[in-house]
């Protein structure tokens, strides 16, 4: 049986805008991952509103991804911190998700209430904050929920957390002969951290390309690892390095600031049957 996947509508707000005659405040970018940031190039005008490493990963992936995103009507947040979309106060509260600075939001105009949860985990590595991060915020009037995986039994989810994916990960490296190999998008940054940490029990050393470095880096988090750390290494292709020679890459920083010009070229790698 062959099974035929639509390509997803993208969102046309000023189409919206248009039809309804309404007015659309604005837009809640609870991060940065394709499917909620693609429909913003048909938001001409129209303020969003995202994390500030948020901004900084959109700022990376646009140049590689030759993704379409505008970046001009982007206004930055912090944590916790309300600010005003009259009549709404907003309030961003950081929860786990897969990418890093991924928010829920608490929008009241003072008489009502809604939740939007974002895109939630419990599984990752900030389990435990996720058991208290909504309690000051308990009954809403409208509560919008979205979730990573939501199942009704973890029975056959094979490793349940990243500590348990850590673990497997120590020994698959410890009995593997030569290179280890794993793939993960280089936006799950909660994964590429298990991955360092493994490698580093393990005996290993990690080798990252410089999207995946460029991603680190974003975040502007020293705890998060990266090519600046011992260990990690960067592998560069010719694909890459062609987006940092080029005169009109939209990211200054990454010409600037890029670890490319801090680390080794690896001009090849020696492919090893053992993929983790």
């Amino acid at each position: 049986m062959r099974i035929r996947i639509k390509k997803p509508k993208l969102i046309d707000f000023n189409k919206i805008r248009k039809s309804n005659k309404s007015t659309i405040l604005g837009i809640l970018l609870s991060h940065a991952h394709q499917d909620h940031f693609l429909s913003l190039k048909n938001a001409e005008g129209i303020p969003v509103f995202t994390g500030k490493p948020s901004y900084e990963i959109l700022k990376v992936i646009k140049p590689f991804s030759k993704v379409d995103i505008p970046l001009e009507n982007i206004t930055t947040f912090m944590d916790g911190k309300e600010f005003n979309l009259e009549p709404f106060t907003i309030t961003p509260i950081p929860v786990d998700h897969s990418i890093y600075d991924a928010h829920a939001f608490h929008i009241t105009d003072g008489s009502n209430s809604v939740l939007y949860t974002g895109d939630i985990r419990f599984h990752g590595r900030k389990k435990r904050m996720m058991e208290t991060v909504f309690d000051k915020f308990i009954a809403p009037d409208v509560l919008l929920v979205e979730g990573t995986n939501l199942r009704e039994s973890a029975d056959k989810i094979l490793y349940s957390d990243e500590a348990s994916l850590e673990g497997a990960m120590v020994e698959f490296m410890k009995e593997t002969k030569g290179l280890s190999l794993v793939a993960c998008s280089s936006l799950n940054i909660d994964r590429v951290a298990t991955v360092y940490k493994a490698a580093l029990k393990a005996g290993r050393e990690i080798i990252i390309d410089l999207y995946t470095a460029e991603i680190l880096r974003a975040t502007w988090n020293d705890k998060i690892p990266n090519t600046s750390w011992p260990k990690v290494h960067l592998y560069l292709n010719d694909t890459h390095r062609n987006i940092v020679k080029k005169q009109d890459c939209p990211n200054r920083n990454l010409k600037k600031n890029s670890a490319v010009f801090r680390y080794i070229f690896i001009r090849k790698l020696i492919f090893i049957p053992k993929i983790i």
